[in-house]
């Protein structure tokens, strides 16, 4: 299972040292509701707290031990969970409403049709022209009510299809965000394992010819230690974007933990994925990110990359290794540059 938090010892006591201050502000008790609340908004990692955070403050709105405890159940204590029970219960909700409109239907219908048998016993008995309008008005009336019923019906059938819609949306929405590392809005690593089963499991040149990138920002440690881990996450973010950016439709692209992030390039030879790591190092390198709460403008970030091509029936692990021992070919090369697995006996032994 995935950790929660994947901060550092040093990270962690910065939030600490943040917190403080931001808790001392409301009337709320230094519980560890109160520390997650704030840990989590201060860390960056849980968008739909930090909203309803900045709302409250916003609204200069105290913020009470009661009111610290909604925060935690609704955004930290299971807001997965809280999802997959709002859908069973409207799932169930519908199922229990399509029974009682197929229950009532089908009482209609047998009344209906225990109607027209009555009417075809009274014509083979013979009755005369006042008995056959009467059998006739009444026939209308019935049709006419049962009429009514199945268009009521497909209304209702129509508005649970739409709410079985939503269903399937919100469910939707729910396992993007199991798949989603909250700090980047990349995939995690969850994400990308199940993206690239999916790729290698595909019959076509997209799973027989594609490319891997491993990328790592340099001297990160450095750049925490001088500038502190809230800015190491802005930086994190900041690569996270530009190889988003530089990737194309087709690709995926997570972080994969840490300062560590992967690339799969379905469909692409070698040259291709070195070209798009050649962009991606150029861009991160060329780029500046403002330091929080100044106009000061930090350059001298840089990335190393690794690159790798699939070899036939290779497993993702194995692909992904070889990525990697180049990306540490770089690091050792000097790091800000690009190195290539090309495949050689090594990498294709069992």
């Amino acid at each position: 299972m995935a950790m929660r938090y994947e901060q550092s010892k040093e990270e962690s006591g910065e939030l600490l040292r943040l917190a403080i201050p931001r808790m001392a502000r409301h009337p709320a008790a230094f519980s560890p509701l109160s520390y997650a609340v704030w840990y989590e908004y201060l860390a960056g990692i849980n968008r739909e707290l930090a909203e309803a955070l900045d709302a409250a403050e916003a609204d200069r709105r105290p913020l009470d031990d009661q009111a610290v405890a909604q925060l935690y159940r609704s955004h930290i204590e299971g807001p997965q969970a809280a999802v997959v029970n709002r859908l069973e219960s409207g799932f169930d909700g519908i199922l229990k409403n399509l029974g009682a409109y197929a229950a009532e239907f089908g009482s209609q219908a047998s009344r209906y049709d225990d109607s027209l048998g009555e009417a075809g016993r009274k014509l083979g008995e013979g009755i005369d022209a006042a008995g056959i309008a009467e059998l006739v008005h009444r026939l209308v009336e019935e049709t006419r009510s049962m009429r009514g019923s199945v268009t009521e019906m497909e209304g209702r059938l129509k508005s649970s299809r739409g709410e079985m819609e939503g269903l399937r949306q919100k469910l939707a929405s729910a396992r993007e965000e199991a798949l989603t590392d909250a700090l980047t809005g990349l995939r995690n690593r969850r994400g990308f394992d199940l993206a690239a089963a999916d790729i290698l499991a595909g019959a076509d040149g997209a799973a027989r010819k594609c490319s891997m990138l491993m990328v790592d920002i340099d001297h990160f440690k450095r750049v925490n230690d001088t500038y502190g881990h809230l800015f190491g996450d802005k930086v994190i973010r900041s690569v996270g974007q530009v190889l988003a950016g530089c990737a194309r439709e087709q690709d995926v692209v997570a972080r994969t933990g840490g300062e560590e992030f992967a690339l799969l390039l379905p469909a692409s030879a070698l040259a291709v994925a070195e070209s798009l790591a050649e962009t991606v190092r150029r861009r991160v390198e060329q780029g500046r990110i403002r330091r929080l709460g100044s106009e000061e403008a930090i350059g001298g970030i840089t990335v190393s990359l690794g690159a790798a091509q699939r070899l036939p029936e290779e497993p993702i692990e194995r692909l992904m290794g070889r990525a990697d021992e180049a990306l540490y070919a770089s690091k050792r090369a000097g790091r800000n540059r690009v190195s290539t697995d090309r495949g050689g006996p090594r990498a294709s032994a069992a």
